[in-house]
């Protein structure tokens, strides 16, 4: 019988004894291990940030130093460890590039310290750390035995090229990449095209769903699924928009869509099985949330350009697999940031080729503007704020580690999105707060 497997989301925490691997994706937060050697127990904790208002710390503790590191104590305890045995060992507390520090706190610095402190104040020793620098880190703790394993993302795989590629190769290839790359569909392409108008005439969708057997069982599965909590069983389109409500109908329309487009690992980006689709959904409710927040930015439009913003990731990797290696050479050795090594590798950036995306399956030419600038937030012209939410929401989702890939620490948040959107520094704190509760939804 193999080990369990468990995974600790950003904010959770986990205890296990016997057989098991407890494994988190860690960007600006810190991964805290705990093990009592005698008891063969251990805990794993996310912390997402130093400290919160008594009243957040007492509803969600382990999104803290301050109070996860205090309760992870606590559980380990009831189950059986004692204090007096247990060690620490840290992970992660990363630097996105380009974060200067001020408009853009210095999460991964503030969580390193705080986590100390609170170990040193309960007087458990740290046996190791790897923490700090500009990459992203999976931590792993291996139990029985209390082994401890920290991979930077994007290690341990330069393979040489395999042959080099013309400007005009890479261009055929890209292109040949894009036209491959479909929903499952005619019908959810039109169905993303209505999604994205402002209005959207409910019977038309609900007629075009139906017409599909395929997307509408997808969309009748994500209905029932268990993060939706409805008290019984929905077995048609028209029930699932009456119980569902309208808002929630449209988000669960998208991501039917293009689900199985994400559902795959992306190995040039180091995103393990499911990851990407977790970083997709996660930053489409993050953007929604933020233009909740800023007056001139629709919801739902904000939803699905945070649903599709990576999508050009899909295309590089479907087209020149062999020559990421290329790229994260060059982000390591020269120190530029992911994006401005895709495109010397490349010609273009993995946004840029989401945008053709856009174009191609003819969303509104907005959607083509956020998809293709949420790394460059200033360049925006028809939709600067709807480009700046993304920006932002795709900023928080990496410095958290949700969906982790290579490129995560290694393409810097823009002093101007936070300008365009008149956010400080304290409303991004109060943002990063609620990426476990939107993680949870989608556990």
């Amino acid at each position: 019988m193999g080990s369990r497997w468990i995974l600790v989301e950003p904010g959770g925490a986990e205890v296990a004894q016997g057989e098991a691997v407890l494994e988190t994706f860690l960007g600006s937060c810190v991964g805290v291990a705990l093990y009592d050697p005698d008891a063969g127990l251990g805990g794993l904790l996310h912390v997402v940030l130093p400290e919160g208002s008594r009243r957040n710390q007492a509803e969600r503790p382990f999104t803290y130093a301050t109070s996860g590191i205090p309760a992870l104590v606590e559980e380990m305890e009831r189950r059986g460890g004692r204090r007096d045995r247990m060690v620490a060992h840290l992970a992660g507390g990363a630097t996105l590039v380009g974060t200067d520090g001020g408009v853009y706190p210095n999460i991964g610095d503030r969580n390193i310290i705080a986590c100390r402190a609170v170990l040193d104040l309960l007087s458990i020793p740290t046996a190791s750390e790897a923490v700090g620098g500009t990459v992203g880190r999976k931590m792993q703790l291996h139990l029985p035995k209390g082994r401890v394993k920290v991979e930077i993302s994007g290690a341990g795989s330069r393979r040489a090229m395999a042959r080099s590629f013309s400007r005009d190769e890479l261009r055929s290839l890209i292109t040949s990449a894009l036209d491959r790359l479909r929903p499952d569909s005619r019908v959810a392409i039109r169905a993303l095209q209505l999604l994205g108008r402002e209005e959207v005439e409910l019977e038309e969708l609900e007629q075009l769903i139906r017409q599909d057997q395929v997307l509408a069982a997808a969309v009748l599965r994500l209905a029932n699924s268990a993060r939706y909590g409805l008290p019984r069983t929905i077995s048609r389109i028209s029930q699932a928009i009456a119980l569902l409500g309208l808002a929630t109908f449209k988000r669960i329309v998208m991501q039917a869509c293009i689900q199985y487009l994400f559902s795959s690992s992306l190995t040039g980006y180091h995103m393990e099985e499911g990851a990407f689709f977790k970083h997709g959904v996660v930053c489409a409710e993050l953007s929604e949330e933020i233009a909740g927040l800023v007056t001139g930015v629709h919801g739902e439009e904000a939803y699905l350009a945070g649903l599709l913003h990576d999508m050009g990731k899909l295309v590089l990797e479907m087209a020149v697999p062999e020559l990421f290696s290329l790229v994260r050479r060059l982000v390591e050795e020269e120190g530029i940031t992911f994006v401005a090594a895709e495109r010397e590798v490349f010609g273009q950036d993995h946004a840029q080729v989401g945008a053709q995306v856009a174009l191609r399956w003819d969303l509104p030419p907005i959607y083509e503007e956020a998809i293709g600038l949420h790394h460059d937030p200033a360049a925006g012209r028809r939709a600067p704020l709807l480009v700046a939410v993304v920006h932002l929401a795709n900023f928080i989702c990496n410095t958290t580690g949700v969906g982790m890939g290579c490129d995560s620490m290694a393409n810097g948040p823009r002093r101007e999105a936070l300008e365009l959107l008149r956010f400080d520094s304290r409303k991004i704190m109060e943002l990063v707060e609620a990426v476990p509760r939107v993680v949870e939804r989608h556990g």
